[in-house]
């Protein structure tokens, strides 16, 4: 009995390794943006991998880069398979559905397939968390049940991908692998201007010069 046990629990081992060394983890890089602001460098990094159980699991993290705004977080996920996912409401079995998200309240799976910021149609869904923290500091990990075929084939590519962000002052955009259209966003992005930072910062100078001076005086009197 006791063989028995080991020959199990070892065929459970191999049976995980295989997962592991036939689908490896890779990463993407989400660099092309459309929204309300230029982004500078800022992109997202999306890494696909798997749970060492047979599902796939999409690791989403915004990473800073020039534009020099501190993001709000993640609300919008896009990803692309190669069959229309119709129906992931939980618990589901079907291919490719998202099971579970790591962090945040996410409603899985709407059935609009259309991403802003001009990205085109994409044949899954999304699934969207509107008061969103996460994907910033901490990333979202989401898990599809087994192993969808990417559009285009596996593994996939930037382009199966588009990523939402919210930064302050009304900031925010969409990040893909693909070719950016034009701006949906609504609102006004209050970026400051090179020229009104240039004012605030000799304003600052000078108040610093004038207390200087006033200061000497008291000392002097």
């Amino acid at each position: 009995m006791k063989n028995v046990v080991v020959r199990g629990v070892l065929g459970l081992l191999v049976l995980a390794l295989t997962l592991l060394l036939h689908n490896p983890a890779y990463a993407l890089s989400l660099s092309n943006f459309s929204g309300n602001f230029a982004a500078g460098t800022d992109h997202v990094d999306v890494t696909v991998g798997n749970d060492g159980s047979g599902n796939t699991t999409i690791t989403v993290q915004w990473v800073a880069g020039s534009s020099g705004l501190t993001p709000i977080g993640v609300d919008t996920f896009f990803y692309d398979t190669d069959t229309s996912l119709t129906s992931c409401v939980p618990p589901t079995t079907t291919t490719g559905c998202v099971t579970s998200v790591n962090l945040g309240s996410w409603t899985t799976n709407f059935d609009g397939s259309t991403a802003g910021g001009g990205f085109g149609d994409f044949s899954s869904h999304k699934n969207l968390d509107s008061a969103s923290t996460n994907g910033t500091s901490s990333a979202l990990v989401f898990t599809l049940n087994g192993t969808p075929t990417f559009d285009g084939g596996n593994p996939a590519d930037a382009t199966d991908f588009a990523v939402h962000v919210r930064y302050g002052e009304g900031c925010s955009g969409w990040f893909s692998g693909r070719t950016a259209g034009t701006s949906d966003e609504t609102g006004q992005c209050a970026v400051p201007e090179p020229t009104t930072m240039l004012l605030v910062g000799s304003g600052l100078v000078s108040l610093g010069v004038s207390g200087r001076k006033k200061l000497k005086k008291r000392m002097g009197a």
